[in-house]
């Protein structure tokens, strides 16, 4: 021992090792008396507060003192003659480093620690030299480095170099003693069942509290990153000629000018990035302690093949039921709609800190069921074949894995129609960042943690044809009755009728059983999801019951892979549709690594950056009409068949940009958001210029083959299963300007004018049912298309699917079911708001339904028209039903339908009548046919189209034989008719003057977007 003038006490030994052990002091005396030939001092002082290294044989540690005390003194001991046995104080433990076979290093870092320092002479067992608690004993005696501690409060850092292996432990009611270079971890005494270590272990839920635990510790495994746009890379952009050989689109678009070459794209720059947290294993050990001890070895640590893993509650096996979904948040039959919200929210939580949570992609928190077994490399690495490290879930075929939580995770998505509940505080809160473009953003996150993982939501179930729930769905109606569902029963438009329950509960939906997962340096996964996003039923009563969640899932699929952190491939599907044809579609976000020269390299040296494409797939080419719950039969819309040919479109200019930017996203006149947060824009094809994009055009065939083209409009799930926004989408369609038909140029593809036609090229189209072969078809060059909601008409126990003037003037009905033993029904007091195309008319007073037959009913009473309403009071006006239902939900059906508001066609008789060829006139359908078709009583003349443009004059003089025609006094031409063909009269059709083609603009009106885009990650 040698004390420096600068209060340092240096130690040296036998067991110190080359340097020793120096411990600064501060405020140290030395206190010197001498009787005779005895010279005897007492030295004291206190450690002073920074970390000091003590060294030992194999085993060392650091410590930090407390500085001065004026209650107690560190060091106390006497020198000279009569030198004490021993130096013994208590300090902050900081760090130990150990002895662990297999590894390059093993630290321990402690938290509030305090240890027993002996140096020399040991202390007696029950010697208790101040009342400080302390965790650990530390001592060196006759060279020998003791160490002892409990490991509650401690993470053990093993660092191997040969295979990269670098994991820290956590451990919980185990203790750790080293001895002669020999590190043993011993189970503290719990409840625990009898064996050993090689013994199966059980996975109990919840696990025993008193069960020793193991914390694996994996370093971030995952890095984001941020994803470039391919500008123009399949996509097309006007700034090459039509028919060059580079043309990468010609093909799929023939006769579309104007495309980009792939190699003029610029390459993408520097990719910010963002670190993944730190993720965890959690394994609980049920054998009995063992009194000796296990040898603490990396092989040890790392064989997990016996153990448990522990999990958060809310990871449940694959074959959980969706009883058992229930159960586990407290939802039972008596539970109301608001308490089960509730409880919801109240058992949707991250997993503690003695759960499993790995996080193998930015910000999302996944975890396998308590099943889960892993494999680990039994072998020390051969260091000429090194193999990096790694961890491998053993089981997944039988082990769920589910999205257990996001770190911006928002339960404020149940407080849908007013329910106004206390989401749980935000745990983790991030400092404002860079928003930037990755693989997936904080919506999809959101979406996949609560599709997986949150139990008892209620949603519009999916019923098939069959009458039962789509086994491929995840919506499903339990065999009990639930007070947290809308009892709300309704009947199909079917023949026969289905009556069903509209509401059940999803059936949250682990990850696919090919999922695979490695830890170690970093994350490699290769996952997959696929489920029917569930949507909220809007309920005919919404004061009693609410919407249950805010807005309709979008996600259909979701495929991640990862190799060492890093994104390979991530595609993430989001379910839509075509507006206005109704086809269901998907559009895909896909980011994969592709190589590409570094930008700021000269030499333009690859670099594998992760590029992102957009583009739409139609899931289900094929669509008959008239479609499911279609009003007036589809006869104002004349095809029986639509097949898409454009199965998949070229890449896509990107409709969520975080600048604003020409994306085909949908502009509203007064800034009128859509309630339901969704995604609608126009197509575009991707270009390097965001003011030079065209719009994608869908090509599909009617009925025989007959080509057409048009823009089409995707809508996402979120928005077509909201009854207002779905509104505000028809109405912004149906007012866009509409091309003037009669002219032989096309319309500017950059304008409105452009969005809403359709291409025929001049091939025959069929308009209406025929008797004699072609009556009833003529070329077609364009169609102008429109949209419009279902009919809502409906009366107490009867569907309605339609309704006509009666020759007496009452209204027939006409029905696809009859509550049962109805005969005759008085509705007292009723008001109808009757609207249709000829106006609109209010009745008041007693109306009498009368039964006709089976499907048909008569209203007498006051005289009214055309469409109606309930008469609980709803303002009825045909085709503004926008609601979707669960047969609807079912068959895939939107609640939207297509409409051929005017057409461009030829007639021969036409041509006859002019004396010119190839005459060109605009049509319309006739609304009485739409109404009532070729009914003899309502539609004697059989009318179908009427013309609109140009003036063309019957001459009662000449040969009307020649043109079929019905006229006797000179008269413009007026429709068309299935037997009689040209009709001249008086045009029942208004004319309104066409509105000016304006230019597109280059995005949503600046006071608000319309549909707002989820914030990138």
């Amino acid at each position: 021992m040698r004390l420096n003038g600068d209060g340092a006490l240096v130690l040296s030994g036998p067991g110190t090792g080359p340097i020793g052990t120096r411990l600064q002091l501060e405020r140290w005396r030395i206190v010197a008396r001498a009787n005779g030939l005895d010279h005897n001092a007492k030295l004291g002082g206190w450690v002073a507060r920074f970390a000091h290294a003590i060294e030992g044989d194999r085993v060392s540690i650091v410590v930090q003192g407390d500085g001065y005390s004026a209650t107690r003194q560190d060091i106390e001991l006497d020198i000279g003659s009569n030198a004490s046995e021993r130096i013994a104080f208590n300090s902050h433990l900081l760090t130990a480093h150990i002895p662990i076979l297999g590894a390059s290093t093993a630290d321990l870092d402690f938290r509030r620690s305090i240890v027993r320092i002996v140096l020399g002479k040991p202390e007696r067992d029950n010697a208790t030299p101040d009342s400080v608690p302390r965790n650990a004993l530390y001592q060196i005696a006759d060279g020998r480095a003791q160490f002892k501690t409990v490991l509650d409060n401690a993470d053990l850092r093993v660092k191997r170099s040969t295979d990269l292996l670098d994991l820290s432990f956590g451990f919980r009611r185990y203790e750790l003693g080293v001895e002669d270079g020999v590190s043993l971890l011993l189970r503290r005494a719990a409840t625990a069942t009898a064996g050993n270590r090689g013994a199966k272990a059980k996975s109990p839920l919840p696990v025993d509290p008193d069960r020793p635990l193991l914390i694996v510790k994996f370093h971030p495994q995952y890095l984001l990153e941020q994803a470039f746009a391919e500008d123009g890379g399949s996509g097309c952009a006007a700034t090459q000629p039509a028919n060059t050989p580079d043309n990468i689109c010609q093909a799929k678009f023939p006769g579309e000018a104007g495309r980009i070459n792939l190699k003029d794209i610029e390459p993408p720059g520097l990719a910010q990035t963002r670190l993944s947290e730190p993720s965890r294993i959690v394994f609980s050990d049920d054998t009995p302690p063992s009194a000796t001890g296990d040898r603490l070895s990396v092989s040890y640590l790392t064989d997990w093949s016996e153990l448990a893993t522990v999990v958060n509650k809310r990871a449940l096996p694959r074959d959980a039921t969706l009883t058992d979904q229930l159960d586990l948040v407290g939802i039972n039959r008596l539970t109301t709609r608001t308490d089960a919200k509730e409880m919801i929210i109240a058992n949707t939580e991250p997993p503690g800190p003695e759960e499993t949570a790995i996080e193998p992609v930015y910000r999302m928190i996944i975890s396998p069921d308590a099943k889960a077994k892993w494999t680990t490399p039994r072998h020390l690495p051969t260091p000429a074949v090194p193999v990096i490290w790694a961890a491998e879930l053993a089981n997944p075929k039988s082990t769920a894995v589910r999205v257990l939580w996001s770190r911006d995770m928002d339960l404020s998505f149940l407080n849908a129609g007013g329910d106004q509940l206390d989401p749980p505080p935000a745990l983790f809160k991030s400092l404002p960042q860079t928003k930037f473009a990755a693989s997936l953003n904080q919506d999809d996150r959101r979406q996949l943690a609560q599709m997986m993982s949150v139990y008892g939501v209620a949603a519009m179930r999916r019923i098939t044809i069959s009458g039962s729930d789509d086994p491929n769905g995840m919506v499903f109606l339990p065999k009990e009755n639930y007070c947290a569902l809308d009892p709300e029963e309704k009947s199909s438009l079917d023949t026969p009728p289905i009556s069903a329950r509209q509401e059940g509960f999803m059936l949250a939906r682990p990850f696919d059983d090919s999922f695979s997962l490695q830890l170690g340096r970093a994350a490699t996964m290769d996952a997959r999801w696929i489920g029917e996003p569930p949507a909220p039923y809007p309920s005919s009563n919404p004061t009693k019951y609410k919407r249950f969640f805010e807005r309709a899932y979008t996600i259909e699929k979701y495929i991640h892979q990862t190799q060492d952190g890093r994104d390979t491939f991530v595609e993430v599907t989001y379910k839509g549709f075509l507006f206005p044809i109704g086809h269901r579609a998907a559009l895909l976000k896909v980011s994969k690594r592709e190589f590409w020269p570094e930008k700021r390299d000269p030499d333009g040296a690859p670099v594998a950056y992760l590029i992102q494409r957009r583009y739409i797939v139609v899931r289900k080419p094929e669509k008959t009409f008239p479609a499911y719950a279609q009003p007036y039969a589809s006869r104002d819309f004349p095809a029986k068949k639509v097949t898409i040919k454009t199965i998949r479109t070229p890449d896509l200019a990107d409709p969520e940009p975080i600048a604003a930017l020409r994306n085909g996203r949908l502009p509203t006149d007064d800034c009128r958001p859509l309630d339901a947060g969704g995604t609608v824009f126009w197509p575009q094809l991707a270009a390097t210029k965001p003011t030079n994009r065209l719009d994608a055009l869908f090509e599909y065939t009617i009925d025989d083959g007959a080509v057409v083209r048009s823009p089409l409009l995707f809508i996402d799930n979120a928005v077509v299963h909201d009854a207002p926004s779905m509104q505000i989408v028809t109405e912004y369609y149906n007012a866009l300007p509409q091309q003037d038909l009669l002219l032989k140029a096309d319309a500017d593809k950059n304008s409105e004018c452009f969005l809403r036609v359709a291409k025929l090229f001049e091939t025959p189209r069929r308009y209406a049912d025929e008797v004699n072969r072609a009556e009833c078809s003529f070329k077609t060059a364009t169609w102008v298309l429109g949209a419009r909601g279902r009919l809502n008409l409906s009366l107490p126990g009867i569907a309605v699917t339609d309704a006509v003037k009666a020759p007496d003037g009452s209204i027939r009905l006409t029905v696809s079911s009859l509550t049962s033993g109805v005969t005759d029904l008085s509705i007292k007091e009723a008001k109808f708001v009757v609207s249709g195309v000829n106006g609109t008319v209010e009745a008041n007073g007693v109306f009498k339904v009368k039964k006709v037959d089976d499907t048909h009913v008569d209203l007498i009473g006051s005289a009214f028209t055309n469409a109606f309403k309930s008469p609980a009071g709803t303002i009825g006006v045909a085709g503004d039903d926008f609601t979707m239902d669960a047969f609807m939900e079912g068959r895939d059906q939107p609640p939207f339908y297509p409409i051929m508001t005017k057409g461009r066609i030829t007639v021969d008789k036409v041509d006859r009548l002019t004396g010119a060829p190839n005459t060109a006139i605009e049509v319309t359908f006739d609304p009485i046919y739409v109404k009532n078709g070729f009914d003899p009583t309502n539609n004697p003349s059989e009318i179908f189209l009427d013309v609109l443009r140009p003036d063309i004059q019957f001459d009662p003089a000449g040969n009307t034989s020649q043109t079929g025609g019905v006229a006797t006094t000179n008269s413009l031409l007026a429709g068309l008719a299935r037997r009689s063909g040209l009709i001249g009269g008086t045009r029942s059709t208004a004319i309104a003057a066409p509105l000016a083609c304006l230019p597109r603009t280059d995005g949503p009106p600046a006071c608000a977007p319309v549909a707002p885009a989820p914030p990138p990650a």
